[in-house]
């Protein structure tokens, strides 16, 4: 039986089931043979990669105590409704929307990424250890091994050539990227995109509905990883499939669509339900990421050109522009590897092109040298055919007139196409050198040259590109196996998300440029969901699976070549070199200046801590207030504690707070000083912060005497709350918890 995805073979049955079962058989044997050992060296790769984190796991936390902490916080509710479900209690389902933070506020949760697949990944691990650390540190390194082996799973699929895919799973896995993405797990989480496509592959050229399904499923697990990478999905995933689809020549092929319609029908369908906060805090009035703050985080074109600091053999040398981020360079042999495929399979294709092309005779115009008509062996293209021989002379002259139109037109669409060709390099290069060089106008000779109009740039470009493409064959040629080898599309998506990462409005070296037009701007608009991200830069993972996709390609045209696994072979360990943190910073603090730095090493089990002994021991209907208020690295180091209490809390920290939490923190934050500078504080603002707090349903203060330089801090609050008819409850440390009364 025929595969419904791929075009009809063989009209032999037998010869077409027996040829089908032959393709799977070697397909399946490679990856059953090698994707476990693949698999496993990725994951040595990894642990030396992210060297000492191994050697501290479920102790310690890879880079800051940041967002790793809120991260761990984040699983830790997850698992925490989980067990009430396990155990009867189902209205853990009423409330798994609205944690312990940001009370009275609803759907808390929502204010950052839900981790939903994280959870389900690391629920086993917490289950049977119950310590967070060594679940998200488990999380954290699965990430590197299964992307990777997607990675390479993708290419093999497409090259049919294992070093290839053991390539480009490097590129994906280990990018130069992921260092900078190092505290954020959710966007470190992009392992599922190469599983996607790997499915949707394997439906179009076999035929496999169980693909089909299987990218769907790894489409949801994407989504649901990161809340980036869903509205990228629905961005980049519809263009890629029709695209495959144009490519492949099956437009009207209905069995081309129906895979990828079941990929978005499953994963649309499990993600669906878990954006229910997100539209419920719209409804609320959560207003959208404001565009200054979009613009902040977004990429200067320089950004391209600057390293991580975190990287060994780049640090040093491109801090070409430092910003919050900003760091987006790819690594020189991911870059080198894409040239080297463009090259290799455009040469390769416009040689094909040439050799096919008809060649002009002056007895056959449009004879070729495969043409039987124009080859020494077939009779009636001999000198000695009846026919030839009797050919007149005025017909010769016809022939050689006919030959000569031709001649001078090919010349003449050779010509231009020449130039269209050169137009659209050049116009390239002044594309580059605008970006990354900074916009400039010099001369040459008597012409001046000006790089510093970024739409008239994009208008040459694609003016002098349709040209080219509309009358040379050989331009046209470079799409003719795109299917197999998509060097065409994936240079394409690689150019797309670069720009895309410049965000709404473009700066080049530091500078506004409002020449050049902003491609993010529009997504921002437009699409669903885009006016929720804040920072563009993050598309750059996407990049990095563009260019370990080509780079992949480019070594399958490499191990074809005498010598060539050689080169791959040290490409790929210079890619390694080049792409090296370790030794990765684990466990690093976040500065609270001006309070006291915390140095308390952070408790796998937060239950253990003291101090989660001592909210556990309040009511369960306690709200506590944590002082001082809205010190980041406090407010998320309390949090973390609450894994152990659960009780509901007027603090939080999250990827952003409910409206009129920051008209709070602003009243909130500063009331401990003012205390101490103002003595009449306490009769006046002091009455103002209760009355806050009351709304707020606060039934608790805990006052951290331990986080001030000065005692006289914590003694100023113990005034203020004794003179507020508040009582002391207990006292941990330096941390006094107050029962404040109605």
């Amino acid at each position: 039986m025929a595969d419904a995805g791929s075009p009809s073979g063989s009209s032999d049955p037998l010869a077409r089931v027996a040829s089908t079962q032959r393709q799977h058989d070697e397909d399946s044997q490679p990856w059953r043979a090698g994707a476990w050992w693949v698999a496993a060296a990725y994951t040595l790769l990894a642990v030396a990669w992210t060297w000492p984190l191994a050697r501290g796991l479920g102790r310690d936390l890879p880079w800051d105590l940041g967002d790793p902490l809120l991260n761990c916080w984040i699983l830790a509710w997850h698992f925490h409704q989980a067990g009430r479900v396990l155990r009867g209690d189902l209205g853990a389902f009423a409330d798994w929307w609205h944690p312990n933070i940001f009370h009275p506020s609803p759907y808390g949760l929502g204010q950052s990424e839900l981790l939903i697949t994280q959870a389900v990944m690391g629920a086993p691990v917490y289950a049977v250890t119950g310590n967070i650390l060594l679940t998200y540190d488990l999380l954290f390194l699965s990430s590197f091994v299964l992307a990777a082996l997607g990675a390479y799973l993708l290419v093999r699929s497409l090259t049919r050539s294992q070093l290839a895919g053991v390539v480009a799973g490097l590129l994906y896995g280990f990018a130069l990227y992921r260092v900078n993405q190092g505290p954020h797990l959710q966007v470190l989480s992009s392992q599922w995109f190469p599983f996607v496509l790997w499915g949707l592959h394997e439906w179009w050229e076999r035929g496999r509905m169980r693909a089909a399904i299987l990218a769907g499923l790894a489409l949801a697990a994407q989504n649901l990883s990161n809340g980036y990478f869903l509205v990228y999905a629905a961005l980049w995933l519809p263009i890629y499939v029709v695209a495959q689809v144009l490519l492949r020549r099956r437009l009207g092929d209905w069995r081309a669509w129906l895979g990828p319609l079941v990929t978005a029908a499953v994963g649309v369908g499990l993600t669906a339900p878990f954006l229910y906060p997100y539209l419920q805090l719209r409804r609320l009035g959560q207003p959208p990421r404001p565009l200054a703050a979009v613009v902040q985080y977004s990429a200067d074109s320089y950004a391209w050109l600057t390293a991580n600091d975190q990287l060994r053999l780049w640090s040093t040398h491109l801090q070409t522009l430092v910003r919050p981020e900003g760091d987006l360079f790819p690594g020189l042999v991911p870059i080198v590897l894409a040239l080297i495929g463009q090259v290799l399979i455009a040469v390769e294709r416009a040689r094909t092109i040439t050799d096919r092309r008809p060649r002009a005779t002056a007895t056959n115009p449009r004879a070729t040298a495969t043409n039987p008509r124009a080859t020494a062996t077939n009779p009636r293209a001999t000198a000695t055919n009846s026919a030839a021989t009797a050919s007149t002379t005025s017909k010769v002259g016809v022939a050689l007139g006919r030959h000569d139109g031709i001649t001078n037109g090919t010349r003449g669409r050779n010509a231009l196409a020449w130039v269209a060709g050169i137009a659209t390099l050049a116009h390239v290069v002044a594309i580059l050198l605008a970006l990354f060089a900074g916009e400039q106008r010099f001369r040459l000779g008597p012409v001046t040259v000006s790089i510093t109009d970024g739409a008239r740039l994009l208008v040459g470009f694609a003016v002098s590109l349709g040209v080219w493409l509309l009358i040379a064959p050989r331009a046209r040629a470079q799409l003719r196996d795109e299917p197999q080898r998509p060097v065409v599309l994936w240079l394409v998506l690689a150019v797309l998300t670069v720009w895309l990462s410049l965000g709404p409005i473009v700066h080049i070296g530091g500078r506004t440029a409002r020449t050049w037009p902003s491609l993010y701007a529009g997504v921002y608009a437009i699409v669903p969901g885009a006016d929720g991200l804040r920072v563009p830069p993050r598309i750059a993972m996407v990049t990095a699976l563009a260019l370990a996709v080509l780079g992949g390609l480019a070594v399958a045209e490499l191990a074809r070549r005498r010598g060539g696994a050689v080169v791959a072979g040290v490409l790929a360990a210079a890619f390694v070199a080049e792409s090296w943190p370790a030794p990765v910073p684990v466990n690093l603090r976040i500065d609270p200046a001006p309070l006291q730095p915390l140095v308390e090493p952070v408790p796998p089990r937060p239950a253990d801590h003291p101090l989660a002994q001592a909210f556990a021991a309040l009511p369960p209907d306690a709200v506590i207030v944590d002082l001082p208020f809205g010190s980041l690295p406090y407010e998320v180091w309390w949090q973390y504690l609450s894994i152990g209490h659960w009780r509901a809390r007027v603090n939080g920290y999250s990827g952003d707070v409910p409206p009129g939490f920051l008209a709070l923190d602003q009243q909130l934050g500063p009331f401990p000083d003012h205390l101490v500078a103002r003595p009449d504080a306490a009769a006046t603002e002091g009455r103002d912060v209760l009355e806050a707090l009351r709304a707020r349903g606060t039934t608790h203060v805990a006052v951290h005497g331990g986080a001030w330089p000065s005692p006289a801090t914590a003694e100023a609050l113990t005034r203020w709350l004794a003179s507020a008819g508040a009582t002391p409850v207990s006292t941990v440390g330096a941390t006094r918890i107050w029962r404040l009364h109605p």
